[in-house]
């Protein structure tokens, strides 16, 4: 099957303090044979500053370096983040915004360090698409590998099946000798 490779240089850009935004410059296109999506993930530029775009008409790949912590799903501009200015009242909180209309920040990843002081902010892209970072999620771990979480699901199908099987042994009932007859 086709699909339209497109290769791009990385930027880190701070949004914010402790925000940084990946912004990418595309640098070529080519034009290249898979077979399935997963011969798409395999095809990633040596430089680790360089993100590829591999567009199929059943799928989209996005191979980026480890570096970031939330990848987006194709390269997009940024357009406001928001961020609350007041938290004392909590059922209306007050937010303000910087607007990236005049600059052209094309952005495929984000990422958050411990200088980041809010505890919360939406960043808004073309197309609808927005993204929610909070400040909880900074001692989280950036997404694992596909292999990882089969793992996970194999371990929980285990103990349902477990639970099930003692649940099921604890609800037989002695049944008298003339409801057996009948």
């Amino acid at each position: 099957m086709q699909a339209v490779v497109s290769y791009y240089k990385l930027e880190p850009v701070e949004l914010l303090p402790g925000l940084i935004g990946y912004k990418v410059v595309k640098e070529k296109e080519e034009l290249i044979n898979v077979k399935d999506e997963e011969e798409a993930e395999k095809i990633t530029s040596q430089d680790t500053s360089h993100v590829s775009v591999i567009n199929a008409n059943k799928f989209r790949v996005v191979n980026t370096p480890g570096l970031m912590r939330y990848t987006l799903p194709e390269p997009l501009k940024l357009l406001r983040i928001g961020y609350p200015k007041d938290l004392q009242n909590v059922e209306s909180v007050g937010m303000e915004y910087l607007t990236f209309f005049d600059k052209d920040y094309k952005l495929i990843g984000l990422d958050i360090n411990e200088n980041f002081d809010k505890p919360f902010v939406v960043l808004d892209f073309e197309n609808g698409f927005t993204k929610i970072i909070s400040k909880g999620e900074m001692n989280s771990k950036p997404k694992g590998t596909k292999e990882s979480t089969v793992k996970k699901s194999k371990k929980k199908a285990k103990s349902k099946k477990k639970k099930s099987a003692k649940r099921a042994g604890s609800r037989q009932k002695a049944k008298s000798k003339s409801a057996r007859k009948s």
